[in-house]
């Protein structure tokens, strides 16, 4: 759970990785089991979904994730 909500995500996926997922809970979701898993290609990417929760299982390891929150 992050402490405040992300407004936003940056993700790199470093270049010894083909793709990478990562599953996280909307802020609008219904409850906290529901989940989005988010598909990256290598390098830098912007995220702009609020989100709650990023999850470890479903996510690969090795990402670097960054939250904006306001």
């Amino acid at each position: 759970d992050l402490p405040a909500y992300a407004r936003a995500l940056r993700v790199f996926v470093p270049f010894s990785l083909a793709e990478a997922t990562l599953r996280v809970t909307p802020v609008l979701a219904l409850d906290d089991t529901a989940t989005v898993t988010l598909k990256f290609g290598t390098g830098l990417s912007y995220e702009p979904l609020s989100v709650r929760r990023v999850w470890s299982t479903g996510t690969t390891p090795g990402l670097d994730i960054h939250a904006y929150t306001v």
